[in-house]
């Protein structure tokens, strides 16, 4: 690993490095201050491929301590991350159980259940029924009913959904839909467009995830890229 700023040069081997810490700050990226035996250095969130570089250090570096963070973006443990339960036990599992996407869930949940409650409790409160405008109480009950039921599904797919990475294939976990299911071998490139990130097969091509990233995305990456030996493009 080789850190330069002007004048500052900080070389290390992977055996050098320490450790890994995210910095405070405001919005969903920090900077991370990175820690060898010839010294420290901070890495800037500004910085391309940010979550890549952080996955490929945590992966190559064997002396790395548990990386700590003041606010640590995935929920659950490192072991949640693995089929077995503990690290380094069973098939990978990256689930979509992040502060951002637990947020963002609130908000809708918020949203799609105030909307309709606000004109059912003003008809509630009517005391007269001579109102030229009646409210259409059935109409904002059925709205209310259905937002609830799509973001009821929503949080099972929080909780349940995942992307699996075994010695053989990689699947796609989604409650009450069929497992897909891809073979490394089956993969002839991936890369990354104006969409996202995707894999083609000869059938056809598949972006890994629709909305909210999975946990630990820099590791799915590089497994992928580390698995599907007989693809011919690569991540940018």
């Amino acid at each position: 690993m080789l850190w330069q700023n002007g004048e500052t040069r900080i070389e290390a081997s992977w055996d050098e490095v320490r450790a890994v810490h995210s910095l405070p700050g405001r919005g969903f990226k920090h900077d991370y201050r990175v820690e060898t035996q010839n010294g420290d250095f901070t890495v800037w969130k500004e910085l391309e491929y940010l979550g890549l570089w952080i996955g490929l250090v945590r992966q190559f570096a064997p002396h790395l301590s548990i990386e700590t963070s003041v606010v640590d973006p995935d929920l659950g443990s490192e072991a949640a991350t693995w089929s077995g339960g503990q690290i380094g036990n069973g098939a990978r599992v990256f689930h979509f159980r992040t502060r951002n996407a637990r947020l963002a869930l609130w908000a809708a949940t918020t949203f799609v259940v105030i909307v309709p409650l606000l004109p059912l409790l003003m008809h509630a409160m009517k005391t007269s029924d001579d109102d030229p405008s009646p409210t259409p109480w059935k109409f904002w009950l059925a709205v209310l009913i259905l937002g609830v039921l799509v973001m009821s599904y929503l949080w099972l797919c929080f909780k349940r959904a995942a992307i699996g990475a075994n010695e053989t294939a990689l699947e796609w976990r989604i409650p009450f839909l069929k497992t897909r299911r891809v073979r490394w071998s089956e993969i002839e490139s991936f890369g990354r467009d104006e969409w996202g990130f995707f894999i083609q097969t000869s059938a056809k091509k598949r972006k890994l995830w629709q909305i909210s990233a999975p946990v630990r995305q820099s590791e799915l990456l590089q497994l992928i890229a580390e698995r599907a030996t007989n693809a011919s493009e690569k991540w940018d």
